[in-house]
């Protein structure tokens, strides 16, 4: 009897990651319909080909870096507040986190996931809300850090008017008259000509 149980439990749970992976399959294919519709897929194919390999590797290579070290600083922040995490779980808590992140209107989700998966785990929501708070905030102070640092000391490579706009209290003043009113806005600030 508890071998027919245990057999249905089984049943029921592979027909349960079926569904939800063809869900997920179906969500895949229906973001890339949406963002891709009005696209010419011959042209992107090109793009493709064309690409420089190791240029595409050094993306991966930094993406796996980012990932690593955010599950390495997660992990550090968990294990002084008391938990027990090893690097594969923060690793896997940092990329549902990014991936909900990325899903989800203004980024709102990824956090959630994140401290329900921690739950899940048996870490304490106060230690995962403490902890991805004390990772945001080290994120917020190391990118702040590199800001400064380049704006101290490669201002050079900055045009006066967008050094200034750096240094502007209130940025929306002088910038969005300039945006409005130039369409090759971006031209001009990534290569210096119109």
């Amino acid at each position: 009897m508890n071998v027919n149980i245990e057999n249905e439990k089984n049943k029921s749970k592979t027909i349960k990651y079926i569904v939800n992976f063809l869900i997920f399959l179906f969500l895949i294919w229906l973001t890339f319909h949406i963002l891709l519709r009005e696209q010419n897929m011959g042209d992107l194919f090109m793009l493709i080909r064309h690409a420089r390999v190791e240029f595409v590797l050094l993306g991966f290579l930094c993406m796996f870096f980012y990932f690593f070290f955010d599950a390495f600083n997660l992990r550090r922040t968990l294990k002084v507040l008391g938990e027990k995490c090893s690097l594969w779980k923060t690793l896997k808590y940092t990329l549902v986190g990014f991936f909900f992140s990325s899903i989800t209107p203004a980024a709102s989700g990824g956090q959630p996931m994140q401290i329900y998966l921690m739950h899940k785990d048996g870490v304490k929501v106060s230690s995962a809300t403490l902890g991805l708070v004390i990772n945001l905030f080290s994120f917020q102070c190391i990118t702040i850090g590199m800001e400064l640092v380049s704006v101290i000391f490669l201002h050079q490579y900055m045009d006066s008017r967008y050094y200034c706009f750096v240094c502007d209290w209130n940025p929306l003043k002088w910038f969005c008259p300039y945006f409005i009113n130039n369409r090759n806005f971006f031209q001009e600030a990534f290569y210096g000509t119109s």
